[in-house]
């Protein structure tokens, strides 16, 4: 084994030692799964078995996409909330003689539901969204926005 061999083997054990040392005394969570890691003697996750280090970093990392994503919904949730106060003042104000089509509150009422149980997902899923390469997380995105333009899209065209 020549030195250089050596030196790594050195550093790798160094960093080894440290990463246990830490664990010792804090609890930390596994980052693919959530495993509290705790007292952990050896590198690897016993849950998932991903290999752990120890490093700096960002506290809150690749959240853009995340951000991004969560706009486009909650868009979409807040034009259906308006568009839906809206339909039901107009309601309440109004004489509409019978012939106020109803199923456009049902259509309303089912976008708004719809636009914020993908929110609230959305927001559950926050880490398992974090965790996909850079391109899978703005495609998230991409399709959070789509979603919400897609569902404000088929309601003016059930409407008209």
């Amino acid at each position: 084994m020549n030195v250089e061999d050596q030196v790594a083997q050195g550093e790798v054990a160094e960093h080894d030692a440290r990463l246990r040392a830490h664990l010792a005394g804090h609890d930390e969570l596994c980052p693919m799964c959530e495993y509290n890691l705790r007292g952990l003697t050896g590198t690897v996750c016993p849950e998932c078995g991903e290999a752990l280090r120890l490093r700096v970093s960002l506290s809150e990392p690749k959240m853009a996409a995340f951000l991004c994503g969560l706009i486009g919904l909650s868009v979409g949730f807040g034009f259906s909330g308006i568009i839906l106060v809206v339909a039901v003042v107009s309601l309440l104000l109004q004489d509409f003689g019978g012939g106020f089509p109803y199923w456009v509150l049902v259509a309303l009422v089912s976008q708004f539901v719809i636009e914020g149980l993908a929110m609230w997902l959305w927001l559950v899923r926050r880490n398992w969204i974090r965790r996909r390469s850079r391109g899978q997380r703005w495609a998230l995105a991409a399709a959070a926005w789509g979603y919400s333009i897609g569902l404000t899209v088929l309601f003016f065209t059930l409407v008209s």
